[in-house]
Order: C-alpha cells, then sequence, then structure tokens
C-alpha cells in the first residue's frame, strides 16, 4: 500500500480508505475477487482511478487493506495485545464476535469467492502473517516444542476450520465451545506446552 497505515491519518485519508474498502467487500459480495475491476471498485467508490492509484498498486493490494480494516474492527489494536497466549485466544476468540456480528455479509462474500480463489487465498495468508507475528513475539515461544511459525500455521489451520464450519457449513458452536478448541489446539498434545 502506498498509505502507510500506522501513520495517523486525516479524515480525507481515512474517508477515501473507507470508500475503497467499502466498495471492494460490496462487489464481494457478487462476484469472485478474479472477475472485480480496478474500473467497477473506483465506480462503486465513486473514486477517479488516479486516486486509487495514489493509495493502492493495484486491486490485491487494496484486498490486503481491506483484510487490515477487518482485523482492526475485530480485534482492535493489534499492536496493544499483550502477546501471551491467553491474550491470542483471547483475540481469536473476538474473531467469532465479528463473525456472529457480519454472518449475513461474510456468507455472500465467501459464496461468490471459492475455496480456491484468491480472495480466499489472501484471506489466509493475511491472517496466518498475522498469526505468525503474534506467535514470534509472544513470551512463551521458548516454550514451543516447534517454530512459531510452524505454530502459528497450525493454529491458522485450526481456525479456518472453525470459520468454514461456521460460514460455509452453517454449523452452530458456542464462544465457549470456541474458546476451548483453540485452547486445546496450544495443548501439550499438540505443540508440546501447557497453556493456561
Amino acid at each position: 500500500m502506498k498509505v502507510d497505515l500506522n501513520k495517523r491519518k486525516d479524515i480525507g485519508t481515512k474517508r477515501t480508505l473507507y470508500g475503497f474498502t467499502s466498495a471492494m467487500f460490496a462487489l464481494l459480495e457478487k462476484e469472485s475477487l478474479e472477475k472485480v475491476s480496478v474500473q467497477e471498485i473506483c465506480g462503486k467508490a465513486m473514486s477517479p482511478r488516479a486516486t486509487f492509484y495514489n493509495y493502492f498498486e493495484d486491486k490485491y493490494d487494496l484486498m490486503n487493506t481491506c483484510w487490515d480494516t477487518v482485523l482492526s474492527e475485530c480485534f482492535g489494536n493489534m499492536e496493544d495485545l499483550s502477546y501471551s497466549f491467553g491474550a491470542i485466544v483471547d483475540c481469536l476468540v473476538l474473531g467469532f464476535d465479528y463473525m456472529e456480528e457480519h454472518h449475513a455479509r461474510i456468507q455472500k462474500i465467501f459464496k461468490s469467492n471459492g475455496r480456491w480463489g484468491q480472495m480466499y487465498q489472501s484471506f489466509q495468508a493475511h491472517m496466518t502473517e498475522q498469526l505468525v507475528e503474534s506467535f514470534v513475539n509472544c513470551p512463551g515461544k521458548d516454550h514451543l516444542t516447534y517454530s512459531p511459525e510452524l505454530t502459528a500455521s497450525f493454529i491458522g489451520s485450526v481456525l479456518f476450520s472453525l470459520f468454514e464450519r461456521k460460514i460455509r457449513e452453517g454449523k452452530s458452536f458456542t464462544k465457549k465451545e470456541a474458546r476451548e478448541f483453540l485452547t486445546a489446539s496450544i495443548n501439550y498434545e499438540s505443540l508440546g506446552m501447557i497453556y493456561d
């Protein structure tokens, strides 16, 4: 992205980013990322192509910004995370609140974008990257049997399994069940450590 999201943004930048991310998600409800064009995004956002290219390299760059926006809405400021394993599980469970709140829209987006499509792969890669960062910064990482990267990849797979059951298959489970399942995924048997 051409604009540093870590720097304080003025109201015009916030409005422009909101317009483009909202437009992208609205279009993804109806068609796959592969079919969405920059022209469609700009039309929906009511912004010229020149403005789009002032902010983004291409639609995939915008998609990454969309994921950053979702993570920010879902988990708040990730920099404030204490990076303990308990905090990581708490943070992941917040994702289930977000899914409940936006269930209908998420379902439409993932219905229009197949599991092996670019949007889904982008989502999975972006989320795994955030998990890797969380586990690399976690004070308990020295007690892991496997590398933080491998651990994050494993937890990411667990998380996506829960996500798919919830969104794609319509399976219902409670936040408590999600917490227990994620906690069990970071336990002694699976990763050689004890989480409490």
